[in-house]
């Protein structure tokens, strides 16, 4: 799998791959329904926001542009960069981290980093990534935090010291990290990246995962462990975090999973076991954990969920899975579906066969799925328009 992967072109190259990445923003997008319409609600005490989505059912089209053998999705998601259209993937068996850019199509992924097993963030303009370490030596200390360029060899080491979880890398440009041992902590980003960075005039806020701490005994030791729970976290010259309250009317706090975001939009796709009712996935909330769209008047509901946020977060991307009912779960069938978060409509993404996990790209109109049978990820470009 090794010799699959290689550094790109340094130079013009690199300037080239930018350029074109640019120009892709345009995509292939055809919006010929009804559009989102998507008020926009401000601060912690405005409305919450309100989707139409599409009001009746579009076409969803998949048309192939590379099947990448040997990969997976990382455990962090979304993979898709924030800007641009490069894909963070998991290289099989050795779990190295490599980027694909489909703007480029036949140019295999090339690594990143070639050790595996960490947890990495995009920097909010998908130029850089940074990867979080377990005992990386030296020094042999808990936790390790590097950043590394997607698009050249730049890599800065940004922290090392008590265990930690999580880390945002935030709309202002500064990392956050929440340790074991108390609140977050702002680490500088990496000068080189810094240099091209101009931030918003009003950082976003944005969700954060497991930032509780909570404590399990096993025999006559305790361990300090994160509970898996949201809360909003605001960057900026005075950030903050704040507890959901509206959220927490919807869930209970623990194992509430974070599938997607769009944090520049204010949208989050969280699921988890509700307060009433059974385990449910693909629920769109706002960044103050207000329910924008999702919920069924039947929380049992066992019909297709999303996992991912397509383009604008108007649609919801999700999968119909069949499998054998054994304890191994052998799967017989898979199928990708587009679907309204409101529960109007399903429809099939056509041109995709058998696949699982489809994430659509923030900009550029391009899906990535999981192949279920043969293994590695299917990339093409994605065209939605009318039936």
């Amino acid at each position: 799998m090794g010799a699959r992967y290689r550094s790109p072109k340094r130079g013009a190259e690199a300037v080239r791959r930018a350029g074109v990445a640019a120009l892709s923003c345009v995509g292939v997008l055809v919006l010929g329904l009804a559009a989102t319409s998507r008020p926009t609600a401000s601060g912690s005490d405005g409305d919450a926001q309100q989707t139409e989505g599409y009001l009746t059912p579009p076409r969803v089209r998949f048309v192939p542009i590379d099947t990448l053998r040997g990969v997976g999705f990382p455990q962090d998601k979304p993979p898709w960069a924030p800007r641009g259209a490069l894909l963070a993937l998991e290289a099989h068996p050795s779990g190295a981290l490599v980027v694909y850019d489909p703007v480029d199509p036949g140019t295999p992924p090339w690594t990143v980093l070639r050790r595996g097993g960490g947890r990495f963030r995009w920097s909010p303009d998908g130029r850089w990534l940074a990867v979080k370490f377990r005992n990386l030596a030296p020094p042999l200390r808990p936790d390790t935090l590097v950043a590394f360029g997607a698009h050249s060899p730049d890599a800065t080491i940004l922290y090392t010291g008590p265990r930690v979880w999580p880390f945002l890398w935030a709309a202002d440009g500064n990392l956050y990290l929440w340790s074991e041992r108390g609140p977050h902590q702002k680490i500088d980003p990496p000068a080189a990246w810094r240099a091209q960075w101009i931030p918003p005039q009003t950082p976003w806020g944005d969700l954060v995962l497991g930032s509780r701490w909570g404590v399990v005994a096993v025999g006559a030791k305790e361990f300090r462990v994160p509970a898996m729970g949201l809360q909003r976290f605001t960057p900026g010259s005075s950030p903050r975090v704040d507890s959901l309250a509206a959220l927490d009317a919807l869930f209970r706090f623990e194992n509430l999973l974070l599938y997607d975001a769009l944090p520049e939009k204010r949208l989050f796709l969280v699921g988890g076991p509700l307060i009433h009712g059974h385990l449910f996935g693909g629920l769109v909330v706002d960044d103050w954990g207000r329910l924008v769209a999702g919920l069924p008047s039947d929380t049992t509901h066992q019909g297709p969920v999303a996992y991912s946020l397509g383009p604008g977060g108007s649609i919801g991307f999700g999968a119909n899975v069949q499998d054998d009912g054994t304890e191994e779960g052998k799967i017989l069938s898979a199928s990708l579906v587009a679907l309204d978060f409101n529960g109007r409509w399903v429809v099939p993404v056509e041109g995709t066969g058998m696949g699982m996990n489809p994430w659509a790209s923030r900009e550029g109109s391009f899906l990535a799925y999981e192949d279920p049978i043969h293994g590695g990820i299917c990339v093409g470009r994605l065209v939605i328009g009318p039936r």
